[in-house]
């Protein structure tokens, strides 16, 4: 007697697919239990949206993390610096008129993280009308 190849291959394939069903299920579930959902930025905001140029505002970041981890803060801008590094920094502007975008990365000690970005614009300084001496 000889045995149905067919019937084999179907079979090891069905087998082979509910392996990967189970597998692949517990991949999902493992990873969403080690997702960190609790970190979340609630405000990126400036002191002063309108900066004139190499002048200077203060960036505050406010992060709520349910968890309560530490958090740590890495800035980066299209243009101009960064004085300081945790949730408030001072942004001083280049010396080039325009639109620059200011982001942040939260993360906190189990690696989640948050990102955002603030638009601040480096405009001309008015003329003085009055005599000041400089």
């Amino acid at each position: 007697m000889k045995p149905d190849v067919r019937k084999m291959r179907w079979g090891v394939i069905l087998v082979m697919l509910a392996v990967l069903v189970v597998v692949g299920s517990a991949c999902v579930s493992l990873q969403e239990a080690e997702d960190n959902q609790g970190l979340k930025i609630t405000s990126l905001k400036a002191e002063h949206v309108d900066v004139y140029p190499v002048g200077n505002t203060k960036i505050q970041c406010v992060v709520s993390d349910a968890e309560g981890d530490t958090i740590n803060y890495k800035w980066t801008c299209t243009g101009g610096s960064f004085s300081g590094s945790d949730s408030i920094v001072t942004w001083i502007a280049p010396n080039a008129y325009g639109d620059y975008h200011i982001m942040v990365i939260a993360e906190d000690s189990e690696n989640g993280k948050a990102k955002s970005t603030l638009t601040v614009n480096v405009v001309a300084r008015p003329e003085s009308t009055s005599c000041c001496g400089r």
